[in-house]
């Protein structure tokens, strides 16, 4: 799968991610108070939550994405105990789950990705390659909805969910946004980018034309280490880049949160206790499981 499909994951598996309330917004609260200081979440999963479906900055990000991890090991856990009681070995830890959650197209890590030289992390994806026994492929596909059942919120919620991203393409295609964009393009230019792959449309159309012209080109590339070669030359650009645009886009998008969160308050505290509810009955069963990491 070409992987600048995979760096917008977050919108797909946010979506998918229970809602939770915001304490404060990042784990340290950095980024300001709640909108509502009558809130009173879940020190962690509360905030985690929020984060993984309403997410206003890269540190944001990053914290929900511990979030979804974390239901993603749950439910591995489950998968596996149910495959192992069918009499099947589970399923090797796949990093397909970890490569869904990596979105450099909205809120990109750019420490991450200027240190490690490259846009997603390192990790191996393993597809089959043969046939496998049918007995065990209709174990996977009874087992699986026993994983699936840990969690039913948000439910309805989605709807918040899209909104909020409707605000964010908003935001991105901002005037305040699109001002920043030409100095983007012309640092990208100069490392030797075409400047038709970066429009100044919005930062989503920029970051994601760029990025998915890199990747074709890797697509192309005549070996692994090509692609390695590739990646280690435009990821700290791409780094460097993009700072000035993400330095105006983040205090929109955190300012926007806190209205957002103003106006749909008792929803979001209402949806916040399901939420805990399932990840700690989910924990209870399978016990306190480390977040997939990548």
């Amino acid at each position: 799968m070409p992987t600048h499909l995979l760096r917008g994951g977050l919108r797909l598996v946010g979506a998918a991610a229970a809602l939770g309330v915001l304490g404060a917004c990042g784990p340290s609260g950095a980024d300001g108070p709640s909108a509502d200081p009558t809130f009173s979440p879940d020190a962690v999963v509360g905030v985690q939550a929020l984060h993984s479906l309403f997410p206003a900055s890269s540190a944001q990000f990053n914290d929900g994405v511990r979030y979804t991890r974390l239901r993603q090991a749950l439910q591995a856990t489950a998968l596996a105990r149910c495959m192992t009681e069918a009499g099947f070995t589970p399923d090797p830890a796949s990093g397909y789950d970890v490569l869904m959650t990596v979105n450099t197209v909205d809120f990109p890590d750019l420490d991450r990705i200027a240190a490690t030289k490259a846009f997603v992390p390192p990790i191996s994806v393993d597809f089959p390659g043969k046939a496998e026994d049918p007995l065990r492929t209709a174990a996977r596909d009874r087992c699986r909805p026993v994983a699936g059942a840990l969690f039913k919120v948000p439910g309805t919620s989605t709807d918040l969910a899209d909104r909020w991203w409707t605000g964010m393409r908003t935001i991105q295609a901002s005037s305040q946004v699109r001002a920043t964009l030409p100095g983007f393009r012309a640092c990208m230019v100069e490392a030797g980018a075409p400047a038709e792959q970066i429009p100044v449309t919005s930062s989503l159309d920029a970051f994601g034309k760029f990025l998915a012209w890199e990747d074709g080109m890797n697509t192309h590339a005549a070996s692994p280490a090509a692609i390695t070669e590739n990646n280690e030359r435009w990821a700290p650009v791409f780094a460097e880049c993009a700072r000035p645009v993400m330095a105006v886009l983040e205090p929109l998008a955190l300012e926007s949160q806190k209205v957002f969160l103003r106006r749909n308050g008792k929803r979001i505290e209402q949806l916040v206790a399901r939420s805990d509810a399932e990840v700690k009955a989910a924990q209870r069963t399978y016990g306190t499981q480390a977040p997939l990491s990548g």
